[in-house]
Parts: C-alpha cells; structure tokens; sequence
C-alpha cells in the first residue's frame, strides 16, 4: 500500500469514529429545536432573563405580529423531524423560508403603504422580514400584485416544505 493510500485509509478511519451517526445528530436537531422554542415561548412571558428580552426584542423586530409563531415553527419542525423516518432535507429549509418571509409580508400589507418602514421598530406588522418582503413587490406589482405574488410564495413554500401539491388536496 502506498504512502498516499494509507494516509487516505487513516483519514476515512478518524472520519468515521468522530462523525456521528444520523440518527444522533437528527435527535441532537429536535432537542435544539424544542429547546429554543421553549426558550422563545418563556421570553414573551418574562421568564428567561436578560437572554429573553433580548430573544424577545429581536423577534419583534425581525417579524412583528410573527415572532409569537416563531417557536411554533420551532416546536412544528421538531415534531416533522421526530415522525419522519428520513432526516430533514435542505430543499424543506427552502419552503419553510418561503413560508415565512410570505407570511412575514402578508402580515406587514396590513399596513398603510406610506409607514411600511417606520412601523417596523413598533414591533407590528411583518417586522423587518415582512418589509423586505413586502416592499419590493408593492413597487414592482403594486399592492394588490404584491399580496398576490405573497399569496403564491407561501402556498409554494408548503409545497416544498410538505412535498405535496393541489393534485393531492383532490382527494379531500
């Protein structure tokens, strides 16, 4: 065996006794997410400290009437990962993002178009997520082009993240 082969054989050998096994680092996943949701969910009734209102004021910020779904998410993603037999793939991170920034938007159109920005720090609306979502397409569509493409982009982004699609909701 050459010098080079062995050192290759050594390197796949210290990979595999320190990488973890998928189901560990799944496992390790849920634990995170349910732990940070139940942080999150203890923050918004002063029960986490100085780390809490901190946690607090940036979810307010980021997504306005939103951040009380944000440990939803957090606890309705763990339990995804607990139930299904396959771990998460990245493709589903994408649909949860495009879930949360048409959400987020939607949440910010309920505001007057002249103060879109300036209600962002009172923590109403979409917050800051909501804005970068809404703001642009309130300029490139309009208003109302602009809930629609918000409309699409969610119902997209359950698509991903479910892998399903209308021809599914036929049999309901």
């Amino acid at each position: 065996m050459s010098k080079r082969s062995k050192n290759q054989a050594k390197k796949l050998a210290a990979e595999h006794h320190t990488s973890l096994q998928p189901e560990t680092k799944q496992g390790l996943w849920v634990l995170s997410l349910f732990t940070l949701a139940i942080i999150i969910l203890l923050s918004f009734f002063d029960l986490t400290g100085v780390v809490g209102v901190g946690t607090r004021q940036a979810l307010i910020f980021l997504f306005g009437w939103g951040a009380r779904g944000v440990p939803v998410v957090f606890l309705l993603v763990g339990y995804a990962l607990v139930q299904s037999p396959t771990t998460w793939r990245a493709l589903q991170t994408v649909g949860l993002v495009l879930v949360v920034l048409g959400l987020s938007g939607l949440l910010h159109s309920t505001q007057e178009s002249t103060k879109l920005w300036s209600v962002v720090n009172d923590g109403v609306g979409g917050g800051y997520v909501g804005f970068m979502a809404l703001w642009p397409l309130n300029k490139l569509a309009g208003w109302w082009g602009g809930v629609v493409l918000l409309i699409a982009i969610t119902i997209g982004g359950i698509f991903i993240l479910f892998e399903t699609s209308f021809a599914s909701f036929k049999h309901y």
